[in-house]
């Protein structure tokens, strides 16, 4: 199969090979960054196409793709436009065309209307294959029109056992396994990247440890982490990755009960944050300052608690 070498989901392994002879017109991969939902969805791409596993997928005229550009927060309407009507060429090879869009949780509300359509009234046999991290901000009348795969993570010890076989030693594949939150594409990274990794964990202890002191400690290290994601070559990611290893972190460095309770708030509702209308440090500064602010007014900035989180 072209998803031997990913590690787990055989639940959704086994739908997807049952839907080879009637594929559905799309099908969405969603869960964690580095969770392997690329990895199926290239997987399943290469078996409705028919394409040899020596092979790269670019290779093949009836295979497209959508990435959002690392500069972008968003994916916007031309480009999916433009993804849509190549869809509706007649393919060169086979009966079908296939069309893999990454992060489609980022998709603008005129990107996503513009997918829905074609998703409604799809071109017979071609299929969409949508990948993303959160499952709520893909728009309900979209969803409602995929088949919707659900990547669960997976066991720290096993997911040890997977980094030792590939040479890390077991005292960093242990502590990787539990960082990564069970995500073996996360995790793989961050064995082989490890000064970024352990400069973006100091980073996020520095912020953590900083929810402990006053106001002005919490917010000088928000900035300090602001500024550091404005350097990073895809600032979208890097948010999502730092906000995540900080809710795994959070428990360790946060002391006071209370504290972490908003602290958690904080670090989800930043998450949610990334790639929207409200910047993601929106959420962590409203936390940092919130228990001062509470203590003066009643008043709640309602705009930062939006109701679809």
């Amino acid at each position: 199969m072209s998803w031997n070498h990913v590690i787990g989901h055989a639940d959704v392994k086994r739908v997807l090979e049952k839907a080879l002879e009637r594929p559905a017109p799309g099908y969405l991969f969603y869960g964690p960054s580095g969770i392997g939902k690329t990895a199926l969805a290239h997987g399943f791409a290469r078996m409705l196409l028919d394409h040899s596993i020596e092979k790269s997928m670019d290779a093949h005229p009836d295979f497209l793709e959508l990435i959002r550009e690392p500069s972008a927060k968003q994916i916007g309407v031309d480009a999916v436009r433009e993804l849509v009507g190549q869809m509706y060429m007649s393919p060169a090879l086979g009966k079908r065309r296939v069309a893999l869009i990454h992060e489609a949780d980022l998709l603008n509300n005129s990107a996503s209307n513009s997918l829905l359509k074609s998703v409604e009234e799809p071109k017979a046999n071609n299929v969409y294959l949508l990948t993303a991290a959160s499952y709520e901000r893909i728009p309900e009348t979209l969803r409602s029109r995929l088949v919707a795969l659900r990547m669960r993570p997976r066991a720290s010890d096993d997911l040890a056992g997977w980094l030792m076989e590939r040479g890390t030693d077991e005292e960093r594949s242990r502590e990787i396994a539990l960082l990564s939150g069970g995500c073996p594409g996360r995790a793989k990274r961050m064995a082989e990247n490890a000064p970024l990794w352990d400069a973006r964990r100091k980073l996020v202890e520095t912020v953590l440890d900083a929810c402990n002191e006053k106001t002005g400690a919490r917010v000088e290290a928000l900035q300090a982490m602001k500024k550091a994601m404005e350097k990073e070559d895809d600032p979208v990611q890097g948010w999502k990755e730092c906000l995540e290893l900080a809710m795994r972190l959070a428990s360790t460095r946060v002391q006071d009960p209370k504290r972490f309770a908003e602290v958690a708030e904080g670090l989800i509702l930043s998450w949610h944050y990334v790639g929207g209308a409200i910047s993601p440090e929106m959420g962590l500064e409203w936390t940092a300052v919130r228990t001062s602010f509470i203590n003066k007014s009643r008043y709640t900035p309602n705009f930062l608690f939006p109701t679809y989180l």
